[in-house]
């Protein structure tokens, strides 16, 4: 009976064998509609996954006449791959294949793109400021006024002009790389004071250096009856730490007061400085130290008759190379937390023989730095308070030691959380209006001003997608060197990069646009990013309106 069993058992499993054999794997099917899309150093890859029993992928990449190489080993279902650090105005070639445990897949298409060098830093800053201001009468009812430029990417110049007892107000807007301008508006025998500031889409620059003049001709042969002061003398100035100290004697006692007069590196185009009270016999200058630069001063004492002659110029040099006892200069100071009125600044130590650190902050709407804190040394990181919601502020830090201070760390620029940045409207429904052409912002009836303007390209709408996001309550990243954007609100996640035609929603890959793969997130001079609005809108779950008689944009979105 045993044997039976056995001679049974031994032909069902004879007979099970080929069915074994024929249901096994086969090759998986090609991947397909591989496309290549270049952002400066690397090239961003997607492909379509047309088989259901891959392992994985293999991608493989050459250029010129080199052959075909492998780049990466995908895991299976993967459609997006991005090849990064390569070399700059090189073309390269990909093809692309699945594989499993039976074989590897014919290759797909040959997609190819061509890698470009990133645009400088300064492309994506504020424009520096102008410099050397100065103001020069021609006659009684024209002013002639003079700056240099210092910055490559400004869109413009903001000329503004007060009196003696009136605001600075905006005279004239001026075009990219102009460095004159006559004022045709001044009244006879007036005070006119000048400043001048550079601006692009990313923002202003601060203000030059102010200069005034007098529209008033002297007429030398009738003298007053009383006379101007007589000049102060004895000038001096040195550099004590990061301060240029002038000190001078007052020869006078009848001086309303002194005016101080600067020049930079040129002596011949010398301005005014700042105008002290009387009897001031020494200032310390915080705001002009400028390793490399060599300034000219002179002073004057004045009165309502009239200015005394000037002291001897006397020339102060900043160092262009810091002393090797003097310590090195704090590095990467940046924001790492911003609330609405304090800011969490943080920076690296890189020097050993520091005795503390001197932290200086200016508002935008300030023409120079000050000290706001003096810091122990070692210290690396430091709270910010009191400061208004919605406000731009610049920071910088430096290292000192009874040797003298290190040069500035790099300049940055904060701006807390307030209305602007992040207005959510108590009612239920949000409705946010744009226009074509127009940087105001419109929301629930609430106008505010975006730093770049909505524009039509490939027949769609793109813009800085920044105050929209906020102002439905959700927030917006950018990380810089993959240059990809992460927007988040509720449980919505959006990512996209820059001039890649495909998007991730909440993980799931989908086309921004799919009738034209030309509409992409892309930087437009001087730096600004701007994406697609329609489907970042509406993947929020926002309706979107476009009226185009008047060009105008209407986002609704119901709060729940």
């Amino acid at each position: 009976m045993n044997k039976i069993l056995i001679s049974i058992g031994l032909c069902l499993l004879l007979l099970s064998f080929p069915l074994q054999q024929s249901i096994a794997q086969t090759v998986p099917d090609p991947p397909g509609e591989l496309f290549a899309v270049a952002v400066y150093d690397q090239i961003n890859l997607t492909w379509r996954d047309y088989s259901d029993n891959e392992t994985g992928f293999s991608l493989e990449r050459k250029s010129g006449r080199n052959d075909y190489q492998e780049v990466a080993k995908l895991s299976a279902d993967s459609e997006f791959f991005l090849d990064t650090q390569l070399n700059h105005h090189t073309t390269y070639y990909y093809r692309i294949c699945a594989f499993n445990e039976i074989g590897k897949s014919r290759y797909s298409n040959e997609a190819f793109a061509r890698t470009e060098e990133p645009p400088p830093q300064e492309v994506y800053d504020v424009p520096l400021p102008p410099s050397d201001l100065n103001a020069r009468v021609i006659n009684e009812r024209e002013v002639e006024l003079t700056w240099k430029d210092q910055s490559t990417n400004e869109d413009g110049f903001v000329l503004e002009r007060r009196t003696p007892s009136s605001q600075y107000e905006q005279i004239v807007k001026l075009p990219e790389n102009q460095t004159s301008y006559m004022d045709q508006t001044v009244e006879p025998k007036q005070f006119y004071y000048y400043r001048i500031k550079a601006f692009n889409l990313l923002g202003d620059s601060s203000y030059s250096n102010e200069a005034v003049v007098e529209t008033r001709i002297v007429e030398r042969e009738l003298p007053p009856v009383e006379a101007p002061p007589d000049p102060p003398n004895q000038l001096t100035g040195v550099l004590e730490g990061t301060v240029i100290m002038l000190r001078w004697k007052d020869q006078s006692d009848n001086e309303t007061g002194f005016r101080i007069y600067y020049a930079m590196n040129d002596i011949d185009n010398i301005s005014l400085y700042q105008q002290v009270s009387k009897d001031t016999t020494e200032y310390g200058i915080t705001d002009l130290y400028l390793p490399g630069t060599t300034f000219f001063f002179y002073v004057t004492a004045f009165n309502s008759f009239g200015e005394s002659l000037p002291t001897d110029t006397v020339m102060v040099r900043i160092r262009d190379s810091q002393d090797e006892t003097t310590p090195k200069p704090p590095e990467n100071l940046k924001a790492l937390e911003i609330y609405e009125r304090d800011v969490v600044l943080g920076w690296t130590d890189k020097s050993d023989n520091e005795e503390g650190f001197k932290l200086e902050r200016r508002r935008v709407d300030e023409s120079s730095f000050k000290i706001i804190v003096t810091l122990a040394k070692n210290t690396q990181q430091y709270r910010d308070a009191a400061l208004e919601p919605g406000v731009t502020y610049f920071y910088r830090i430096y290292a000192f030691n009874d040797k003298g201070s290190s040069w500035p760390s790099n300049t940055i620029e904060v701006k807390t959380k307030g209305v602007t940045g992040g207005y959510t409207p108590p009612e239920a429904t949000i409705i946010i209006v744009l226009q074509i052409g127009s940087n105001r912002i419109m929301i629930n009836g609430k106008v505010s001003e975006m730093d770049a303007r909505p524009t039509i390209y490939e027949g769609r709408t793109l813009l800085p997608i920044r105050p929209v996001v906020e102002a439905l309550g959700g927030t917006i990243d950018f990380e810089p060197h993959s240059k990809t954007i992460t927007i988040k609100l509720k449980d919505i996640v959006i990512v996209m990069q820059l001039n890649n035609p495909q998007a991730t929603v909440n993980g799931r890959q989908v086309p921004i646009d799919k009738n034209n793969p030309k509409v992409v997130p892309m930087v437009v001079p001087p730096g600004r990013t701007l994406v697609p609005l329609r489907f970042v809108a509406e993947n929020l779950g926002c309706k979107v309106d476009w009226e185009p008689n008047e060009k105008k944009i209407t986002i609704t979105m119901e709060l729940n």
